[in-house]
């Protein structure tokens, strides 16, 4: 399988995982039920911000990093963690259409 496309079902995953917003943190990548920070892989990990959903969705380190700067380049920012802090479910849930839809559009022009 191409990077772009495990990029792509990396974001389609992390979109999945974050669909519903009590499963959505912010300022740490993983918490558990309690709200205590875990790691993205954790098994008691209920909850994911952005890059840590990214991260537990991902297919390998280039498909994660490559999710990332789809994403970046839609954000014209570095600063994922920043970016998720400030948002809304809502702006979340937009970046990963437009995310998606990129992803989409380069594999389909290699």
């Amino acid at each position: 399988m191409s990077l772009d496309r495990q990029a792509l079902q990396t974001l389609k995953c992390a979109r999945d995982l974050l669909s519903d917003p009590s499963r959505w943190c912010k300022r740490t990548r993983a918490r558990n039920m309690d709200g205590e920070p875990r790691s993205p892989h954790s098994r008691e990990a209920t909850q994911w911000d952005l890059s840590g959903a990214l991260e537990r969705c991902t297919t390998g380190v280039s498909s994660e990093l490559r999710a990332l700067a789809i994403l970046q380049k839609i954000l014209k920012s570095s600063s994922i963690g920043e970016w998720n802090d400030n948002a809304s479910h809502e702006q979340l849930m937009h970046l990963f259409t437009n995310a998606i839809i990129e992803a989409t559009l380069q594999t389909q022009s290699r």
